[in-house]
């Protein structure tokens, strides 16, 4: 490591290139206050270009163009990027021996635009087909992957086809997508590579919760889920699909992990046993949601999310397994480098639990990293290195650009970032020695000091000491660096966190991950069981700790949504910290300062929440916090709402709905301004045959009038979810003349004077949020702008697509 310039030519030469660039120059002229610390910034700089860390900015270019491409409105023409890269390209090369300030930008810019070129061809290269209505029909396909669940399966599929009835027009029929995600709990017991035909029923792959929120349907098309759903009715099973021999492989390899997985839960049995086999395969299907919400509350939840800690301890295992058996041949240390040779065994580690945990892109990431580090070791590099961490990042952005997004990867590489840095500047922090110097008895004329070595319970106690400070400074440096993408994906603080790591880890590196290695070694020869019952002890300890933490007060702290901005901002300051070696990595301060205020002053408190598809929606009632009303209300958006609320209420606290007054037609939620928020509810086939029933007298049109009547006189907001609803609140009041303002609106096309949200816009836009203004006036935030139109979030259409359904009877199904 190099920290500043160890050469004196070296340093006159690059503090010669700093001090000559035009912004040196310009600092110098214009800036009187900063003349004092010229030479201070040229030895910086110095310190930096000599150390090579604008390398390290690299990744940081690329992960960039990703962003852009991604927040573009329109799919880039993939050629126009391609042909820019390799021109800015091209430039570097000619300037490959003029390292100035052109150089170095040329070198970044080239970076920004490789990412965008990397995740433009992504998207060329996917299946683009995705569902853009409801489906109900059949579908014929086999299962790729297949995960058990309590009661129920959840699957991947590659669909075959798509029938629905021979009396559809084939303009109508839906385009088949690659694949679909299904679940089923039917009792025909399924496997990966089996061949099926079941009826379904389809949507789209779900978009955001809220405007501005993590986005599933990008995920859902890099995968090539082109919808999601369940299978109803009985499952056939058909003859063998011809597969390949990779396809072969996978489903053999998943049949594998679920056959592990039933080994290991039956073996331990109940959550120990979920938790266990969660850690050794990837399946986490049988956890349930208690186990989930302490192990959150404690700050430990990664440790059932297959990433770095566990691939780190799998390939450690295998690397420090091989180290030993090759120690134990006489003389073939002193022959040969067996640190090489079991570095190898660490790459093979690392690959091997990476195909059992299931190779999901969490997974691929912390293999990759571990590859380039021990790696590192086969090139004779040092294995903790920030360039080690570079490369990784590198590879990763450019083999799968679509993960930048992720949440996974951008916390695994924030807290591998700030490791490496901390123990780069500092690298015997966690550790030291003990030296018991004593003056001992004269018992001749010459003096002499002693040094006596520690006994066994001192080295002991030593050995403990290191390691718990090693774990409390590792907690701390990998949840600060991950902080701020946690509380923006998450919304969440784990107080005790680093408690609960302190105190579990030892339990998963010393007993739970060298048990589940030991395990699958033995799992051949039938010698497996003892092994997961020790494992099962471990986790029985992590369960417990986790327990006791999560009952503490404040345990979870919840903090309310913020805008990409603040996020941007801080992660800037991040990398300036952990990249530069240099004092000037301390103007990162600056922006994590800037990036915490704007954080808190951009908290989204929205006054009305409008779902995806409207069946609900939330309103900040005269108390300030949020109340639900609809039909459809799930779990998960609830919980979503409150968290983008900053609230900790848990999703079955009584005042959530108790302010909601719902009828047939309608429901009321009051508003902190003493107005209300009415979700109008869809008309049942009952109601309007009782309707067309009753048209005949009149009366139907009298209780419309009624009805509107009522609702316009005190409502702010109408969320009018279907067509047949809007078109009663569209009945023109002639008792007033239209100004030229209001004709075309449909807001004003009645005497109604509430904001109303038409099923258009919800259909176009998506989840929708409104604030009340100071003036009473409701700003309106979308999580589509109009123009948005990109493969995995096409526009919609003016009219909205009608749900394809199959009409077909039993005896018509396909053969």
């Amino acid at each position: 490591m190099a920290e500043q310039p160890t050469k004196p030519h070296d340093r006159q030469k690059i503090g010669t290139l700093v001090a000559d660039q035009p912004f040196a120059r310009l600092w110098r002229g214009h800036w009187p206050l900063a003349q004092p610390f010229d030479g201070a910034w040229l030895h910086w700089f110095s310190m930096e270009i000599e150390a090579r860390r604008l390398f390290l900015w690299l990744p940081i270019g690329l992960m960039i163009g990703v962003l852009l491409y991604t927040s573009a409105d329109q799919e880039p023409y993939w050629p126009a990027a391609v042909g820019l890269t390799l021109v800015l390209s091209g430039l570097v090369w000619v300037q490959r021996h003029h390292h100035g300030l052109v150089y170095f930008t040329l070198v970044f810019l080239a970076s920004i635009f490789f990412g965008f070129s990397a995740a433009t061809l992504q998207t060329v290269l996917t299946e683009k087909t995705v569902l853009t209505a409801p489906y109900f029909g059949y579908v014929t396909g086999w299962i790729e992957e297949i995960d058990e669940r309590n009661g129920s399966v959840r699957m991947i599929m590659r669909v075959e086809s798509l029938y629905v009835g021979k009396t559809v027009d084939p303009a109508d029929r839906p385009a088949k997508p690659a694949r679909i995600r299904v679940t089923y709990s039917g009792p025909v017991p399924l496997k990966a590579g089996d061949r099926i035909r079941a009826a379904t029923r389809l949507q789209p792959p779900p978009g955001p919760v809220v405007p501005g929120g993590y986005d599933f349907r990008f995920d859902s098309f890099f995968k090539q889920i082109g919808g999601v759903g369940s299978l109803s009715g009985t499952v056939t099973i058909l003859r063998p699909a011809d597969l390949s021999l990779s396809q072969r492989f996978w489903t053999g390899l998943d049949n594998l992990r679920n056959h592990i997985t039933r080994r290991i839960t039956s073996t331990i049995g109940g959550q120990e046993g979920a938790v266990g086999a969660a850690l050794v395969t990837g399946k986490r299907g049988t956890i349930d949601e208690t186990s989930n919400d302490i192990l959150r509350a404690a700050g430990i939840y990664h440790v059932i999310s297959i990433s770095g800690l566990h691939m780190a301890i799998a390939a450690g295992f295998a690397f420090t397994s091989a180290r030993l058996i090759l120690l134990l041949i006489p003389g073939l240390a002193l022959r040969a480098d067996i640190r090489r040779w079991s570095a190898f065994a660490g790459v093979c580690g690392a690959v091997v639990y990476d195909l059992f945990a299931g190779s999901d892109i969490a997974t691929e990431r912390s293999m990759l990293m571990s590859v380039v580090f021990f790696g590192a070791i086969l090139a004779g590099r040092r294995l903790l290195s920030m360039r080690n961490w570079a490369v990784a990042a590198i590879i990763l952005v450019i083999l799968e650009p679509q993960g930048v997004l992720n949440p996974g990867f951008q916390m695994s590489f924030a807290a591998v970032a700030a490791l490496i840095a901390l123990y780069e500047k500092r690298p015997n922090l966690a550790g030291f020695e003990v030296n018991h110097q004593h003056v001992p008895q004269f018992n001749t004329p010459q003096t002499a000091i002693v040094t006596q070595k520690p006994g066994p319970i001192a080295r002991f106690g030593q050995g403990v000491w290191k390691l718990s400070v090693d774990i409390v400074l590792t907690t701390l440096v990998a949840e600060l660096a991950t902080a701020p993408f946690g509380l923006f994906h998450f919304h969440m603080i784990q107080t005790y966190g680093i408690i609960g790591n302190a105190i579990t880890l030892p339990f998963v590196s010393l007993i739970v991950m060298p048990s589940a290695f030991i395990g699958i070694f033995l799992l051949p020869f039938g010698w497996d069981a003892p092994v997961w019952q020790v494992m099962g002890f471990g986790v029985h300890g992590v369960l417990e700790i986790s327990r006791l933490i999560a009952s503490w007060s404040n345990a979870t702290v919840i903090v309310a949504g913020f805008g990409a901005g603040p996020l941007l901002w801080l992660t800037g300051g991040l990398a300036l910290l952990t990249l530069w070696i240099s004092p000037i990595r301390w103007i990162g301060c600056v922006g994590l300062l800037i990036g915490a205020v704007q954080m808190v002053g951009s908290a989204h408190h929205e006054d009305v929440l409008i779902g995806r598809e409207a069946r609900f929606i939330a309103v900040r009632g005269p108390d300030g916090r949020l109340s639900f009303a609809g039909r459809g209300i799930n779990r998960f958006s609830l919980q979503h709402y409150l968290h983008e609320d900053g609230d900790a209420r848990p999703i079955t606290h009584p005042d959530l709905i108790k302010t909601a007054a719902c009828d047939k037609t309608a429901c009321t939620l009051p508003m902190r301004d003493g107005r209300n928020a009415v979700l109008l509810l869809p008309q049942t086939e009952k109601a309007a045959q009782k309707a067309k029933a009753a048209d005949a007298t009149g009366e139907v049109e009298t209780r419309k009038q009624q009805w509107l009547q009522t609702i316009c006189a005190t409502a702010a907001v109408i969320v009018a979810p279907d067509r047949e609803r809007l078109d009663t609140l569209n009945q023109r009041d002639e008792s007033r003349p239209k100004t030229k303002a209001e004709k075309g609106k449909t807001a004003q096309k009645t005497g109604c004077q509430a904001l109303i949200i038409t099923p258009d816009l919800i259909s176009r836009q998506g989840p929708i949020s409104l604030k009340l203004e100071a003036d009473g006036a409701m700003r309106i935030t979308t999580n589509n702008r109009a123009t948005w139109n990109r493969p995995w979030a096409p526009k919609a259409s003016q009219k909205p697509e009608q749900a394809r359904q199959d009409t077909i009877s039993e005896a018509d199904q396909p053969r």
